[in-house]
């Protein structure tokens, strides 16, 4: 297991690796090897709804997302769950979701872990039912 400890620097959440500060953009390529084993294309065994795209993002995901910058704009952009497909967006969507849940567990010890296990269960099934074990430590397998 890789020790992890978080702290905050200049208002913006950094996290310490062995030793090395991160962001929560240095889980990217983590999460996009157990989300998708790395493919672009890739739905959810659920279906898309449940999870599409390199960083597996959820329609849920996706509409917090569209609230957060205006459904609007969104529309305006053309921007449709599809462009989930899209690594560039996924990947904006991805880092968005992530620091919106950091902000969303930022009192508590364990913050890391409910993130991760957030990001792939989502908040409301994490604070109801617990973390997702096997989910967080294949990110954090990941990251070494």
């Amino acid at each position: 297991m890789i020790p992890l400890l978080a702290y905050h620097w200049m208002g913006a959440s950094i996290y310490v690796i062995n030793r090395r500060p991160h962001s929560w953009e240095a889980f990217l390529p983590a999460i996009a090897h157990v989300e998708s084993s790395n493919r672009q294309w890739a739905r959810s065994y659920l279906g898309a709804e449940h999870g599409r795209g390199l960083y597996g993002i959820s329609e849920i995901a996706f509409e917090h997302w569209k609230w957060y910058h205006g459904d609007h704009w969104v529309v305006k952009q053309g921007l449709g769950p599809d462009c989930l497909y899209n690594t560039n967006v996924g990947r904006e969507v991805a880092i968005w979701y992530l620091f919106w849940l950091d902000k969303y567990y930022s009192n508590r010890s364990d913050k890391i872990r409910l993130v991760l296990s957030a990001y792939n269960q989502g908040p409301r099934h994490t604070d109801e039912k617990g973390l997702a074990l096997e989910y967080v430590e294949k990110v954090f397998d990941g990251m070494r």
